[in-house]
């Protein structure tokens, strides 16, 4: 009887032990893989955020030539702050800390505001076709560029949401004080900025 019961208990010590390490290590990927996915999804919408400022010449040049003049000076400041701010975020190899964070988002939305002013602008003043056809290309391009910026930074949040879920939450947030991913602090981007083209451009008509 006393052998059948360390048996038992030695059988039970093992299981305990297969689950509590099934858990640790499954717990401790889980959280490993959630942050190289936040370290892709920022790549990506950073990217983006790239990609729109590298129109922004070619909609300088066709300002030059517009009778909009009066709007080249702010939009290329504006442009310039932006684009300083994302070489920041972009050489930053860490997370986006807070105060980064809000500074991508103020520089990024003054450039969508001058963007929009811009595009009113020219829209009443685009008189012969040429013209308004080689604006039309231009706003497409923008417009595109807005919407991918808008996935990017739909699937960003997405990540940081569920590893900030994940290390709040039993067992995830003993597991993440474990091996210290509790010190990785990442924090969402405004839903109210970077919308689609349509929500940025079309309603502001």
């Amino acid at each position: 009887m006393g052998k059948q019961w360390m048996n038992f208990v030695w059988f039970s010590l093992v299981l305990v032990g297969i689950i509590l390490a099934s858990v640790i290590f499954g717990g401790y990927s889980s959280l490993h893989r959630s942050e190289g996915r936040i370290d892709i999804t920022k790549e990506f919408f950073l990217g983006s955020c790239q990609s729109r400022l590298d129109l922004l010449p070619q909609l300088l040049d066709f300002l030059k030539e517009s009778e909009a003049k009066e709007m080249l000076t702010k939009l290329k400041q504006t442009g310039k702050e932006a684009n300083t701010v994302l070489h920041h975020a972009v050489s930053q190899k860490s997370p986006l800390d807070r105060v980064l964070t809000l500074k991508l988002e103020k520089s990024q939305s003054a450039l969508t505001k001058e963007l929009i002013k811009t595009f009113l602008k020219l829209e009443q003043q685009s008189n012969s076709k040429k013209s308004t056809e080689a604006f039309q290309t231009i706003k497409k391009q923008f417009f595109s560029a807005q919407d991918k910026m808008f996935v990017e930074r739909v699937r960003y949040n997405t990540e940081v949401r569920y590893f900030n879920r994940r290390t709040k939450i039993f067992p995830g947030f003993l597991i993440a004080k474990l091996f210290g991913f509790n010190k990785s602090e990442y924090f969402e981007l405004s839903k109210d900025l970077f919308l689609g083209a349509d929500k940025t451009f079309e309603d502001q008509g």
